[in-house]
């Protein structure tokens, strides 16, 4: 009987062991992983659902998903997790870099359009007729007006507006070339003013844009 009675004492000590509670830092960490495996989940499936494989169409949903990836890293970084690196965290990460060189060749090809624009714009203005001096050139005025603002307009339709969401699409990516094609984004406006005013600049322009074009092809190396 006193046998039975140990048998069951250690029975019983051993089921409250395997019972026993998670520490503040185990529940901690399970917590912050859960929350961070759902944030990826949802950002996956959010892909899943809105991507049709043209960049031009993507590339908001893009950037929605690397947020909600930040927002995933940073969950573990609020709960004081250091040292671990998610799968899942990493599998969405090299999912959204898979985008940066056809991001990068249709930015390329946004900047070229753009230029084209800007020439095309340049020679219309060249080509208007001279008015007379006694004629006030008032009418010619309005014509270079409206000529301006429909050459702003379609800019931004057909270039400035995507180039702006490609450019924070590649925000924090490591590679040298889209750092500079980032660079070459955010100066896109006033580049284009200049190159409609100084020929020596539009020559420049033109070449770095070649050697941008160049390196975007090459492997990427990173930053260092």
């Amino acid at each position: 009987m006193r046998y039975g009675l140990l048998l069951v004492s250690a029975l019983i000590a051993l089921g409250c062991t395997e019972k026993r509670s998670l520490t503040e830092s185990e529940r901690r960490y399970n917590q912050a992983l859960n929350e961070q495996n759902q944030i990826i989940i949802k950002a996956n499936d959010y892909l899943n659902s809105n991507i049709i494989g043209n960049i031009t169409d993507d590339i908001t949903h893009l950037i929605y998903a690397k947020e909600q990836l930040i927002n995933a890293k940073q969950v573990l970084i609020k709960a004081k997790i250091v040292g671990i690196k998610s799968p899942e965290v990493n599998l969405l990460s090299d999912r959204l870099s898979e985008y940066d060189l056809i991001a990068a060749t249709e930015a390329m090809r946004l900047i070229e359009l753009a230029l084209e624009k800007t020439i095309q714009f340049r020679y219309a203005v060249d080509d208007m007729p001279l008015v007379p001096l006694s004629g006030a050139s008032l009418e010619s005025d309005h014509m270079i007006k409206y000529m301006g603002q429909k050459y702003n307009g379609e800019l931004t339709a057909c270039c400035i507006s995507t180039l702006k969401d490609i450019e924070v699409f590649l925000l924090g990516s490591e590679q040298d070339a889209y750092w500079s094609l980032r660079k070459h984004i955010l100066n896109l406006e006033m580049s284009l003013s200049r190159f409609l005013e100084d020929d020596k600049y539009k020559v420049d322009y033109e070449r770095s844009l070649d050697e941008l074009a160049t390196n975007i092809r090459k492997p990427q190396r990173f930053i260092s």
